[in-house]
């Protein structure tokens, strides 16, 4: 049964809100609790802000080493049943210790970090592995009992659930950051609103179109960068009767940045002046209840359709990768530019133009100029 120590530091890990901090709490939560040489955290790349994490800064430089090289001569990596069912496992279960003694990993890791055993526990988010918690033990301290391998199990599902959550935020982060680079270059006027109609992201053609709009009604003045925007009074009003609507339809399971079209408005005085209405569902409820994006058009709605249904159908790297060959860049300029081989750009590309429906860079670029 766990006592109110085990409680406070297991609800720790759930408060967490960056891998620095998970890692603080587990090590908190494992080290009084478990013998141990080393607590070592290793962590997907790009997912997290981190690599990996460890409980003892001396053995910094062997782990890094050992992430580095991709955990190259891992005899225990390679003989283990590694997939989505495995939660904890005791690496002497599939690596007997006189195996292990005779193993070039032995000698090149586990021998500089005074290790000889090690149990590790792993988060997957589905098929896919996130994060990988292991604890060594040097020899005096011996291999893990049952009863410890019964505590790993048990502190499993608290470790996978927090690294979930953190990876969530992270990937959210990460799009929102890239969704407004990407927005503000656009010539295509598009705004951003959360749930409770707070401006989060505009471009610069928005704010002229924004202002177009506008007759004598206004709404308080919004100062984001060096430019202001005004929102349209019956553009926010539209959005308010819209949320019932939304509310009711509940979309399920949406990925991100899927939008939904609610409506299209045409303004009362200015002819060709239209505004079409989504709504992109929150990829999890915990971070976000969704978002409004407004597409403004300035010419005949019979010219030329809303391109944002397009667009969003992107993912954060696509994005990234389109806006720069819209500008006319290269595969290897666009590389150096995202820190991108050539060979990903291309496929990235072949990916942007069948979302788009485009067979070359001049329709690529002519369809975010529209």
């Amino acid at each position: 049964m766990k006592n109110s120590s085990e409680h406070r530091d297991l609800a720790a890990i759930h408060q967490a809100a960056s891998t620095t901090q998970l890692g603080k709490a587990l090590f908190n939560l494992i080290s009084p609790r478990m013998p141990n040489e080393l607590l070592f955290i290793a962590l997907l790349p790009i997912k997290f802000e981190l690599p990996s994490l460890f409980s003892e800064p001396k053995y910094k430089a062997v782990c890094d080493n050992y992430v580095k090289h991709t955990n190259r001569y891992d005899i225990w990596l390679k003989r283990s049943p590694i997939g989505p069912h495995v939660q904890a496992i005791r690496h002497s279960d599939y690596t007997s210790y006189h195996v292990l003694r005779k193993s070039l990993f032995f000698k090149e890791v586990m021998t500089p970090i005074n290790s000889h055993f090690g149990a590790s526990m792993v988060a997957w988010e589905k098929e896919q592995w996130l994060a990988t918690l292991t604890v060594f033990k040097n020899k005096d301290q011996g291999d893990f009992t049952e009863a410890e391998m019964r505590m790993l199990l048990d502190w499993q599902l608290h470790f996978e659930i927090a690294v979930r959550r953190i990876a969530t935020a992270k990937e959210s982060s990460l799009d929102e950051n890239s969704l407004a680079s990407f927005m503000w270059d656009l010539p295509t006027a598009t705004l951003m609103l959360d749930w409770d109609l707070n401006l989060r992201h505009y471009n610069a053609t928005a704010v002229e179109l924004c202002r177009l709009w506008q007759s004598r009604n206004r709404r308080g003045r919004i100062k984001l960068s060096k430019q202001k925007l005004i929102i349209p009074r019956d553009l926010i009003a539209t959005l308010e009767a819209l949320k019932p609507t939304v509310e009711k339809a509940k979309p399920s399971r949406p990925g991100p940045l899927k939008p939904i079209e609610l409506k299209t408005i045409t303004h009362s005085q200015v002819k060709g002046l239209l505004a079409h209405v989504y709504f992109i569902p929150s990829k999890s409820l915990a971070l976000s209840r969704g978002r409004f994006l407004i597409q403004l058009q300035s010419e005949d709605a019979s010219s030329s359709a809303p391109v944002l249904s397009q667009l969003t159908t992107l993912t954060r790297r696509e994005r990234e990768t389109a806006l720069q060959a819209a500008r006319g860049l290269s595969n290897v300029e666009i590389g150096k530019a995202l820190g991108k081989s050539p060979g990903t750009v291309k496929v990235q590309l072949g990916h942007v133009f069948r979302k788009l429906k485009v067979k070359s860079r001049a329709q690529l670029a002519a369809l975010l100029s529209k």
